[in-house]
């Protein structure tokens, strides 16, 4: 990238004295470019057009870089492709890819997230988008096409209203090539789950995820834009309906908090309350 080097004077106002670049540099001494981030936040500076800056140069970082940034690492520009296990969404995530392998250590690069997830990096040969195709639900893609996305590295530490943490690395090997069963699974459409492969999801789901999974069809409710809350409620409620018959949720319970967040979120009354009984019903009894 020539946008990078030396003096490049979009950098110039962050000058600010000399901090520790310690985490910084084992990055950058890997050849990945990287950038500041907005202290304890993911979000990079505002205006600072990191996909262009991410730089390798440490004149320009150590001049430029202030106290306290998280460190950004630009996934494309540095020849990675980065697995994102966001183990909110799924607290077994990081096992079913394990699994998939048939290891316990995939060797390659991998980080702790802030939250407990993890972020696995392998080299990038731009032959991939940023879809996950059919890997497990919860692991997204950072590098592939377009600007590729970026991610947090190591030394940085965020603070949420849910969580917060360091990155920290767990495994200092090389990013090496990615698996060929991940190459597959990237490169085959997302197909949606039939019921019974929904519902062997959620007989596996940990108290947590539970919970966690019950906000999300709730919130979806809320949150869901006007030409789309009635097919929003069938879809929150069906999947609801199957969680009653697995018994992971009462059904008075359900149908109570379902109908609470339709009203919450404004959605005609009459229309949701017909709604969630008839999505309820049909998630209970699909198979």
């Amino acid at each position: 990238m020539q946008t990078n080097s030396p003096g490049t004077d979009p950098w110039r106002p962050r000058l600010k004295g000399h901090p520790y670049l310690g985490d910084v540099y084992s990055l950058t001494g890997r050849g990945w470019y990287v950038f500041p981030i907005t202290p304890e936040d993911k979000t990079p500076l505002p205006g600072f057009k990191w996909s262009e800056l991410a730089t390798t140069y440490h004149d320009v970082l150590m001049d430029n870089w202030m106290d306290g940034d998280n460190i950004g690492i630009a996934c494309k520009q540095s020849g990675l492709l980065v697995l994102d296990f966001d183990i909110r969404h799924n607290a077994d995530c990081v096992d079913a890819m394990l699994d998939l392998l048939d290891t316990d250590d995939p060797q390659t690069y991998r980080t702790m997230t802030a939250s407990g997830g993890q972020h696995w990096y392998y080299r990038n040969h731009g032959d991939l988008g940023n879809s996950p195709g059919s890997l497990p639900y919860g692991i997204d893609v950072r590098g592939g096409r377009g600007d590729g996305g970026y991610v947090l590295g190591a030394g940085s530490y965020v603070i949420t209203d849910s969580y917060s943490g360091p990155y920290t690395v767990i495994d200092n090997d090389d990013a090496n090539e990615l698996p060929e069963e991940i190459r597959r699974l990237l490169r085959e459409p997302r197909r949606h789950k039939t019921p019974a492969e929904q519902r062997r999801g959620m007989r596996i789901m940990s108290p947590g995820h539970l919970r966690l999974y019950k906000k999300q069809l709730l919130k979806a409710i809320l949150d869901a834009p006007d030409g789309e809350q009635n097919s929003t409620i069938n879809t929150s409620a069906f999947k609801a309906g199957m969680l009653v018959s697995e018994g992971m949720w009462e059904l008075e319970d359900a149908q109570e908090e379902l109908s609470l967040a339709a009203y919450e979120g404004n959605h005609p009354k009459w229309r949701a309350a017909s709604t969630i009984r008839s999505g309820l019903w049909s998630g209970m009894g699909s198979k």
